[in-house]
């Protein structure tokens, strides 16, 4: 069933290029507008932590002059150290050397107490919250983080800030609390200035994304498209199509294909038409003979003889022969035929081949010699090696010299036994060895009528071969001095 309406591949591309770069667009977004404020709390709060366990590191090694020049530079935190019996010291911001402010150790109580005499700011926690900071720390392992919120009546606004808060140990072992308060910022004008960039910045990248898109889209298309049209030439029958190849690996191997292919459609085309040609003037020879021999000897009561009605049997056998080799090709390509592998003699069997072919040695002065040392047993189809050896023989004879020799040699050795048909012909061309096994094949020697040729001989030969996994094949050939068929199989021990 034909599917319509399938877009091409340009547009897919194109499509799928939009939508990754809408997709990155509306991340952008979502991280940039809707999670900015979860995104800076949390940074800030494990800023805190860092910030707070840094101090309390200070603080127990009496650098508190670290402290104040941390805090005096950064701006946007507080730390305060509270303890239960003596009240806080609280550094802030605004805090510097000249506010005359504590810089010992909260180490004792002698030590902390004139600390509280100094001018400090007022601390954004209650003692109760202190109280409750300090249980809640001492709760979880020592250690406590909370959002907290606080009103700032100079900006008439709602200040908002993490508390990181640490329990401190001293050598009286009195409780201490440190309080890290990092103040976060409003990030609503933030928002408002990133909105209002990533609206610029969405229609830049929207327009980028299209230009990109489009060129993408259009170079990679490219190339499948034009090997779509020479696809399509080719489906008509034009195997002269080219399918150029480009710099993608994939589309240069489906080019390398598709010229494969042209090549052996086209090859396959012209043995088709050599096949049609041959077999038309195999068919048409021996039917004119047996017609124009059964009209004489209708016609002509006196030409009844044995040799004029020999022709007619011959010509006859010759159809036969012909009709079989199409039929044992049909079934070879449908895959229908079965090997049924037995032990059999293949010297006696190569005898009796030699034997049947004794009347056409007679009629027409061929000579065909076997002597084997001795006889051989194989395991193999005895049906399709006789076929095998059978047109070996009829190859043999076709293309065979003047002295018209062929000779059979049998050799046995590493445990295999190899059967060779030789003739003294021209030989084979090394450019053509490779195509005399393919179907419809016949090469350009004179046509010879004492042994029919229709190129498919050696083709079913090599079918029937490949069948047999332990079975060895090949050719042996130079041009001006006859060619060398041959087989080899294991040989079954005596």
């Amino acid at each position: 069933m034909k599917m319509k309406n399938k877009n091409s591949i340009k547009w897919q591309i194109f499509q799928y290029l939009i939508g990754f770069c809408l997709l990155l667009l509306m991340v952008l977004w979502l991280f940039q507008t809707v999670f900015l404020d979860i995104f800076y709390k949390s940074i800030k709060l494990r800023e805190t932590e860092k910030i707070a366990a840094a101090y309390a590191e200070l603080i127990n090694n009496d650098n508190w002059d670290k402290i104040y020049d941390s805090v005096a530079k950064r701006g946007d935190i507080s730390v305060e150290v509270w303890s239960p019996g003596l009240g806080s010291v609280l550094i802030t911001p605004v805090a510097n050397r000249d506010n005359d402010l504590p810089r010992a150790a909260l180490n004792d109580n002698r030590r902390f107490a004139p600390l509280l005499r100094s001018s400090i700011p007022r601390s954004q926690f209650s003692d109760a919250e202190k109280y409750a900071l300090l249980a809640e720390a001492e709760s979880k392992g020592g250690k406590l983080s909370k959002p907290y919120s606080d009103y700032d009546a100079l900006n008439s606004s709602q200040m908002e800030f993490i508390v990181y808060a640490i329990r401190l140990s001293n050598e009286n072992k009195e409780p201490r609390l440190l309080l890290v308060s990092s103040f976060i910022l409003p990030v609503n004008a933030t928002v408002e200035t990133l909105r209002a960039q990533l609206g610029h910045i969405s229609v830049i990248m929207l327009i980028l994304s299209i230009f990109i898109a489009w060129l993408i889209s259009r170079k990679v298309s490219k190339p499948i498209i034009l090997l779509n049209e020479q696809a399509k030439k080719l489906g008509k029958g034009d195997y002269e199509a080219i399918f150029p190849a480009k710099e993608y690996k994939e589309i240069s191997e489906l080019a390398d294909t598709l010229d494969h292919s042209a090549r052996e459609l086209a090859k396959t085309d012209n043995l088709r038409k050599e096949l049609i040609a041959n077999v038309s003037h195999d068919l048409r020879t021996p039917l004119t003979l047996i017609a124009g021999y059964s009209e004489m000897i209708r016609d002509l009561p006196d030409e009844n003889k044995p040799e004029n009605m020999q022709v007619i049997i011959d010509e006859s056998r010759r159809l036969v022969s012909l009709v079989n080799n199409l039929l044992d090709l049909s079934k070879l390509q449908s895959g229908t035929v079965k090997m049924d592998f037995v032990k059999f003699d293949l010297t006696a069997e190569t005898q009796g081949i030699i034997h049947r072919f004794s009347r056409l040695c007679d009629q027409e002065g061929y000579t065909i010699t076997f002597a084997p040392e001795k006889n051989v047993r194989v395991y193999a189809d005895l049906e399709r090696i006789t076929q095998v050896i059978y047109n070996f023989l009829i190859n043999a004879i076709t293309f065979t010299g003047a002295d018209k020799q062929v000779t059979v040699r049998q050799s046995i050795e590493g445990g295999r036994v190899k059967l060779e048909v030789a003739d003294t012909g021209q030989g084979i061309a090394p450019e053509a060895k490779k195509d005399i096994w393919e179907r419809y094949y016949k090469g350009n020697e004179v046509h010879k009528r004492s042994a029919v040729g229709n190129g498919l001989g050696l083709y079913i030969v090599k079918s029937i071969l490949d069948q047999h996994p332990q079975i060895l094949y090949g050719v042996e050939s130079e041009p001006g001095r006859g060619s060398i068929f041959w087989f080899s199989t294991p040989v079954i021990p005596e």
